[in-house]
């Protein structure tokens, strides 16, 4: 007998025009059957861990797909079905399996399907059986939704804000598998669902309030008979009718205790909502302090409502404009998404002039386009490894321009914007700017925090702006925090718990 594996990564926003196909996967990995183990095995991905734990314990494993896409729109349907599909052929076939092994992030929406992760699950459940365990780790900022939690014995989450325990919780998950396989964890779920949005920029697990979140959650999961606790605080841009943070609580066979502790822990996470709170600066504060910095090491400037990460494009210039109007003389770093202006430092070649314009938005983030002038210092294919996951990154055909002392990197493809091996590797050492520019709204921190002397989060509109009130929201269940007023949220939430 073997164990099924398959990892599908994508975090949706439903706010972003961008939707994401099998060339976005491409971009960042896309690996079936063998190719998986030889891509993955060793890296800090969960199915890195899964594939570690298996071959310890001696385990035989079928790889099916392995794929993980930037943050974007929705997958369009082909994608996801092709992808669904490569999980679920083995077990249409009749390949008998004892446990399944799955990576998601649990925030995927496709084009018509609001839960594609949760009907996967429920697809995998009914060829297999109920008998079969099923065991899923998933990204905390997952839309957790019942149909996931009904149809795997097994959900587990990420413990830390920003991520870089993956590797641990596939880990964690596939040993979980074998302690059901081998009938020594007999799982039982409860969840509660939480009407809060927080901006993953408050989510940071070195500082209160998410680090009280997660010493409670960390301490729950230690006690004798749990199994496993999951603070998934949700990917907030999801404009969709049952968005809320979920805690669930699976213990061994003691379905009363999960519900209680479950129930304890959504109290002591609501009591912290008010300290959710991010101080922002705009644009032009932020950019006038990194002017008259003095430090050893240079200021992070973080345009956190354009982050590729959270499902933004990355074409904003709001630093770039405002670094440029106060003419700034000191080494700075930009980064935009733009293909165009990319094809334009191409055409100029390495070492001329180029003029041309630079940014892309959607067109309700209105920041229009400016237009540059700078000496092409570098092009690149944009092809480097993170250091945070070991995994080759692809930023597409990429160009270096010079205008004045700013140092702007256009890009064609939307990128993981969290590792200073974006800039390293193109030559711009972080050693040698005052400002650095970064599209991200959390998961630059692990990798940054050594590199700069301080953050500065800037306030601007974007796809994946923190100001939740300025969305156009249509469809989510209200009352909501902190949309709604406080009181009328809890109330609420009391009746229907």
């Amino acid at each position: 007998m073997t164990i099924l594996i398959g990892s599908i990564k994508q975090e949706t926003n439903t706010f972003s025009d961008v939707p994401a196909t099998l060339e976005t996967f491409a971009s960042s990995y896309l690996h079936y059957g063998d190719d998986i183990a030889a891509a993955l095995r060793g890296s800090r991905t969960e199915p890195g861990g899964f594939l570690k734990v298996l071959q310890d314990h001696g385990r035989a494993y079928l790889p099916t797909v392995a794929a993980a896409a930037i943050s974007g729109g929705r997958v369009i349907d082909k994608a996801w079905q092709t992808l669904r599909d490569a999980v679920l052929k083995p077990l249409r076939e009749g390949v008998r399996v004892e446990g399944i092994l799955l990576s998601l992030h649990g925030a995927m929406l496709s084009q018509h399907c609001d839960d594609p992760e949760g009907n996967l699950l429920g697809a995998v459940r009914s060829l297999v059986g109920g008998d079969v365990p099923i065991a899923v780790s998933i990204d905390p900022h997952a839309h957790l939704t019942d149909t996931m939690l009904d149809n795997a014995d097994i959900v587990l989450a990420y413990k830390t804000f920003p991520h870089i325990d993956q590797f641990e919780t596939g880990v964690q998950t596939a040993e979980l598998l074998l302690a059901m396989l081998e009938g020594r964890l007999r799982p039982v779920t409860r969840r509660i669902r939480l009407p809060m949005l927080v901006s993953p920029e408050a989510q940071v697990d070195s500082q209160s309030p998410m680090r009280d979140a997660l010493k409670a959650v960390r301490a729950l999961e230690k006690e004798d008979g749990i199994a496993a606790v999951n603070y998934c605080p949700v990917q907030p841009w999801l404009d969709i009718a049952d968005t809320a943070s979920v805690i669930s609580v699976t213990s061994h066979d003691d379905a009363r205790r999960a519900q209680e502790q479950a129930e304890r822990l959504a109290e002591q996470i609501w009591a912290l909502r008010d300290r959710f709170i991010v101080d922002r600066l705009s644009p032009d504060e932020a950019v006038k302090r990194g002017m008259i910095h003095t430090g050893p090491r240079p200021l992070a400037l973080v345009e956190s409502a354009d982050s590729t990460l959270a499902g933004a494009p990355g074409g904003g210039v709001t630093l770039l404009k405002t670094l440029l109007a106060h003419q700034a003389e000191v080494t700075s770093y930009v980064t935009v998404v733009d293909a165009e202006a990319v094809q334009a430092a191409i055409r100029a070649g390495k070492g001329e002039r180029v003029v041309t314009q630079v940014g892309k938005r959607q067109p309700e983030f209105h920041d229009e386009p400016i237009e540059i002038d700078g000496i092409v210092t570098t092009l690149s294919d944009g092809r480097f490894r993170l250091q945070s996951s070991d995994v080759m990154e692809s930023m597409g055909p990429t160009a270096v321009i010079r205008i004045g002392a700013v140092h702007l990197v256009v890009c064609s493809n939307a990128f993981a914007h969290l590792d200073p091996q974006s800039y390293e590797f193109l030559g711009l050492r972080l050693d040698q700017a005052r400002i650095v520019g970064i599209k991200s709204t959390l998961h630059f921190r692990a990798n940054y925090g050594d590199h700069v002397d301080d953050i500065l989060l800037i306030e601007d509109e974007g796809v994946s702006s923190g100001r939740f009130e300025t969305f156009r929201w249509q469809h989510l269940s209200r009352p909501m925090w902190p949309l709604d007023e406080s009181q009328r949220v809890e109330t609420h939430w009391r009746q229907r718990r």
